[in-house]
């Protein structure tokens, strides 16, 4: 009987012992299984910050492109401005010699004419 109760004794420690470790193992599995879908979401928020990342690397480069072709377009528009500004001050400067020009033709003109009018005063 001391061999039956000792061997009862074993047994029950044994189990307890089983009991412990499955809890154990069953805890071990669980915290797994919660690492293991922390780590998939974890994954699943970098991939689309990654996504989002490229999507504005592209955006960036587009507009670049597009400041760099508006860019290029202001510096054609201020090479027209400025030849336009010269033309004008050319033509500007054309129409003040023309003036003048007809200014002293004018002053001809009159002085022929108060000379043709002193003649012909005279002739009468």
């Amino acid at each position: 009987m001391v061999e039956s109760g000792l061997k009862n004794r074993v047994i029950i420690i044994l189990t307890i012992i089983c009991a412990i470790l499955f809890l154990v193992t069953v805890g071990s599995c669980s915290n797994a299984r919660r690492q293991s879908l922390s780590r998939e979401n974890e994954r699943g928020k970098r991939f689309e910050l990654e996504e989002k990342f490229s999507s504005f690397n592209e955006e960036k480069a587009d507009l670049e492109e597009q400041l760099n072709t508006a860019k290029a377009d202001l510096q054609a528009q201020e090479t027209k401005y400025h030849a336009l500004e010269d033309e004008l001050a050319l033509e500007h400067q054309s129409l003040e010699e023309l003036q003048e020009e007809l200014e002293k033709i004018s002053a001809l003109k009159d002085a022929q004419e108060a000379g043709l009018k002193k003649k012909t005063s005279e002739k009468r």
